[in-house]
């Protein structure tokens, strides 16, 4: 996909997961994971921390996306 489509794709991931679809959560789970986890290794210094902290992110994330007013948003939320 190029760059317009995979943003219109992660606007749609994200509607859907605000609409309670588990398969597109999951989706977002895939995409963000790696970036996440690095990102939090590098912050924490301890992988087993930033495995934790990764999962801490998720439940938030899960808790909280029907709160995310703009779609577009949601790298930057993250």
């Amino acid at each position: 996909m190029n760059d317009r489509a995979d943003q219109l794709f992660e606007r749609v991931l994200v509607l859907r997961c605000q609409t309670g679809d588990e398969a597109a959560f999951a989706e977002l789970v895939a995409r963000y994971s790696p970036r996440l986890r690095y990102y939090l290794r590098k912050m924490l210094d301890d992988s087993t921390v930033a495995e934790d902290a990764l999962q801490d992110v998720w439940l938030d994330v899960f808790r909280g996306i029907a709160r995310l007013a703009d779609p577009a948003a949601l790298p930057a939320w993250l």
